[in-house]
């Protein structure tokens, strides 16, 4: 899928693929239901992507989002099913990128499975930021979360995927709904961590969003179907509820950042079955 709306493009690729536990990915939907959708392996995970947005423009290079990088142990690579697919700079390269022209990169929020190449080894060994030209755009919300995590959500953050880019003074601390570039908004969602947001495109006659994990997947479009990792459902469900009736009348195009079988779809009201359904873009 490559998307050409007047001298912008969008265009979506795969970094990599892993697996959660099936019932954390789904919180209180009964294992029958949500296993019709998306079987899990012996260990009851499922399959996810981890789906990056590329955003050119006469004068930008954004990335939004950055997956799951390579710098795991092989206790990691295990537990999660971790399996690389092109490398980021790779699926750049082919594009005509060097990391050098990336100006922009915006994390919906900071969970290892989505800054996870945000960062990179140099010739010295020192982690440095992946993008030496771009600046990195989150919430300071979030940022203040991820670097002062509880236990109840530690294990989702690695302070080396984020870190060297708040010292270098590329990290660039959001605070609250604001637009990034003409055309490219960030909207805060929190839910499933303080300070997550969503990123809405408009450009001439497209109109699209990249969900993070507001909707991970397009399972996910169900308002009840919502992960147990979200630190605050509540204000997931309520945001999904004020969102979606405004995206589905829009006809904007949903991009997910954990999608397996496409990368985009427009949400649309079932009224037949009374909930919200995609109908996927290829």
């Amino acid at each position: 899928m490559k998307i050409t709306a007047g001298k912008i493009t969008i265009d979506p690729f795969q970094e990599s693929r892993f697996a959660l536990d099936g019932g954390a990915m789904f919180g209180i939907i009964p294992k029958p239901l949500w296993e019709k959708e998306t079987p899990g392996d012996e260990k009851n995970r499922i399959t996810l992507a981890a789906n990056i947005l590329l955003v050119r423009g006469e004068s930008f290079n954004i990335l939004i989002e950055q997956g799951m990088g390579d710098r795991w142990t092989e206790k990691e690579i295990a537990i999660y099913n971790i399996r690389k697919g092109g490398s980021q700079i790779a699926e750049l390269s082919k594009r005509g990128l060097h990391p050098d022209q990336i100006t922009h990169v915006i994390l919906t929020h900071l969970h290892f499975d989505h800054c996870g190449a945000a960062t990179s080894l140099n010739d010295q060994g020192v982690i440095v930021p992946t993008f030496p030209n771009a600046k990195y755009y989150v919430q300071r919300t979030q940022f203040e979360e991820a670097s002062n995590p509880t236990e109840r959500n530690k294990g989702s953050y690695k302070t080396d995927r984020f870190m060297p880019i708040y010292e270098s003074g590329q990290m660039v601390l959001l605070d609250g709904d604001v637009e990034i570039l003409p055309g490219v908004r960030a909207v805060v969602t929190n839910g499933h961590a303080m300070g997550h947001q969503v990123i809405e495109l408009d450009f001439d006659d497209f109109k699209g969003v990249y969900t993070g994990d507001l909707i991970p997947t397009a399972h996910h479009i169900n308002l009840a179907w919502i992960m147990g990792y979200d630190l605050y459902p509540a204000e997931t469900l309520e945001m999904k509820k004020k969102l979606l009736p405004r995206w589905s009348e829009e006809k904007r195009m949903l991009f997910f950042p954990h999608e397996t079988r496409f990368f985009g779809g427009i949400s649309e009201w079932d009224a037949v079955k009374g909930r919200y359904k995609v109908r996927k873009i290829e």
